[in-house]
């Protein structure tokens, strides 16, 4: 899957369902990062973990979350400028999907803003402590799985 948002290109390969996902939720995140940072402005990816979870988040240089808009903004249809003339295109579905497949596999989303700064959006999926060959289910779905090397 490709992604072109301003001047920036995403090329995205995925691999099963799971990958399908995560690499869904990443795509609106890395799409929204894009479209809210300025022309060769730094988008950042990082992921952590902890040994019960995995954090992956997504920095942009962007103008940030509008204090009124924090609330609703993981709503569907939800955008900070919803007016005929604005700026930035999208459906304001992004991150309410986003939110409901990383609810499906036990985790959480959040983020984090400073206004005229940027944000940095960021989900939590829990990590198996169990061997996962091929992806099988634990409590009825994926987990990300945690191999000793």
């Amino acid at each position: 899957m490709a992604i072109d948002q301003n001047v920036i290109r995403f090329d995205v390969t995925v691999h099963d369902a799971l990958a399908m996902n995560l690499g869904q939720v990443l795509s609106n995140l890395m799409s929204n990062a894009a479209k809210f940072s300025s022309d060769g402005g730094l988008v950042e990816m990082s992921i952590a973990g902890d040994g019960e979870n995995v954090r992956i988040a997504v920095k942009d240089s962007g103008r940030g979350v509008p204090d009124e808009f924090r609330e609703s903004i993981f709503e569907k249809f939800s955008q900070a400028d919803s007016s005929d003339t604005r700026q930035k295109g999208g459906t304001g579905l992004g991150l309410s999907i986003a939110k409901a497949i990383v609810e499906h596999h036990d985790g959480e989303i959040g983020f984090d803003s400073e206004v005229g700064i940027g944000s940095t959006f960021f989900f939590l999926l829990p990590v198996s402590k169990e061997p996962v060959p091929g992806h099988e289910q634990r409590f009825g779905r994926p987990r990300v799985n945690q191999t000793s090397a």
